[in-house]
């Protein structure tokens, strides 16, 4: 016990003597390290990085189109769309037969735009339909979601051109499998201008 006690007292004091005067001496050379050690530590621990991730990048899939009129359409008494011309585009729904096909169920923003025009009045009102409609899974038969009406040509024939536009937009909830449709009366087919950023229909997600 005494040789531990002095051992202890004796080796202890002389090894803390040395100990604190070599701590003394390079506590200038080590300070800058363990600064900049610190420093490296705030930078990687920070929140900056992964806060410049999550605002850079949406986690959800896109989903959203916008289809044009196809100006040569195959059958001449429809309104026929097209997904890869000029400004057309789809992600995440599926463009097929004539129609956007939901993949995933959610709350959607649907929107349609059709524009009329002739170059003259002829003896009767022309009536012009245009119509956005739904096919789902779970019922056989299609649900109309809009529905627009406008007529031209009241006042007999003339040659003056007329022009009309019948836009549409609203929010629903589809379910996946669910079709929709956007479409014109066929007997007003021939009415239509086909050019690009005048009739279009689309879609985007919530």
């Amino acid at each position: 016990m005494g040789y531990g006690d002095g051992d202890g007292d004796g080796d202890g004091d002389g090894d803390g003597d040395g100990d604190a005067s070599l701590r003394q001496e390079l506590q200038p050379c080590l300070l800058p390290k363990a600064a900049l050690r610190g420093a490296d530590d705030m930078s990687a621990n920070s929140g900056l990085p992964r806060l410049m991730k999550q605002v850079g990048s949406d986690p959800r899939p896109r989903i959203a189109a916008h289809l044009t009129a196809n100006p040569i359409p195959q059958v001449s008494d429809v309104l026929t769309w097209q997904e890869q011309a000029g400004i057309a585009f789809s992600y995440g729904v599926e463009f097929s037969n004539n129609s956007l096909l939901i993949k995933q169920a959610g709350f959607y923003f649907i929107y349609t735009q059709v524009v009329f025009h002739y170059s003259q009045c002829e003896d009767n009102t022309i009536f012009l339909s245009h119509d956005m409609h739904k096919l789902s899974l779970a019922y056989p038969e299609e649900t109309i979601l809009l529905r627009a009406t406008k007529s031209v040509c009241h006042h007999g024939s003339h040659s003056d051109p007329w022009f009309k536009t019948s836009y549409q937009g609203a929010i629903f909830e589809f379910e996946e499998g669910d079709r929709i449709f956007s479409r014109v009366s066929e007997n007003v087919v021939r009415y239509l201008d086909k050019t690009e950023g005048k009739t279009f229909f689309g879609i985007f997600a919530l």
